[in-house]
């Protein structure tokens, strides 16, 4: 058996030529001006939406399979709807205010810069909302229920109001993780680690913006 028969053989073995041959690679931006959604396959799919482009899509929709999404940061248009669907997606989103549904499944979803609606969708999510500058219906955080966790960096609410729904129902048990606020901080706004008190609302001040948490039914756990 030559190496190249030997070297195939074992990446079968181990799976990886099967991944392989189920993934594909969808550029959003090539797409026919007339295509308003960008849609994945049943696969596990690579799905990228690069600046600079003519296209005229503003749906973004993964399908079934692990699928990873990056929106070009520099991509200043606010799309309709980004949606990794069903299985355990990983979403990157641009810099504009975007909605963003991980769908079914374990998923990761990077907000970036942006008032993003973000709903993490049933399962054990990783959210990072990003920067958020805004009171109202945008710059929404939802675990979607399950076992989520949430990342909330210091300077991430951007002047304004970030709001985050941390649990959903009882059964949910989720984590608010705070990087880079110093323990003095908050000590100074009454704040330890551990469950938050269920069905209440608690502001984090994050400079001249701040964090509005519901905690929600479940069990919704600060960590810092």
């Amino acid at each position: 058996m030559n190496k190249q028969l030997l070297v195939l053989s074992v990446l079968t073995m181990l799976g990886v030529v099967g991944f392989i041959a189920l993934a594909d690679n969808i550029a959003c931006h090539l797409l026919p001006t007339d295509v308003k959604t960008c849609q994945g396959t049943p696969r596990n799919d690579v799905i990228t939406y690069i600046s600079g482009f003519n296209t005229q899509a503003t749906t973004i929709a993964g399908g079934a399979g692990n699928d990873r999404i990056s929106i070009d940061f520099r991509l200043t248009k606010v799309l309709t709807m980004i949606d990794g669907e069903e299985d355990n997606d990983t979403i990157f989103d641009s810099s504009a205010a975007n909605p963003l549904r991980g769908g079914p499944g374990n998923d990761r979803i990077f907000g970036n810069e942006g008032n993003d609606n973000i709903d993490g969708g049933p399962g054990n999510d990783l959210i990072n909302g990003g920067v958020s500058s805004i009171s109202g219906p945008n710059g929404q955080v939802s675990g979607g229920g399950g076992n989520d966790a949430f990342i909330l960096k210091r300077g991430d609410a951007g002047g304004g109001t970030e709001k985050i729904m941390c649990t959903i129902d009882g059964r949910d048990r989720s984590v608010l993780r705070l990087v880079g606020f110093s323990k003095v901080d908050l000590s100074g706004q009454g704040l330890r680690r551990g469950a938050l008190p269920p069905n209440t609302r608690i502001e984090i001040r994050d400079g001249t913006g701040k964090f509005e948490i519901d905690t929600g039914q479940g069990i919704c756990l600060l960590a810092f």
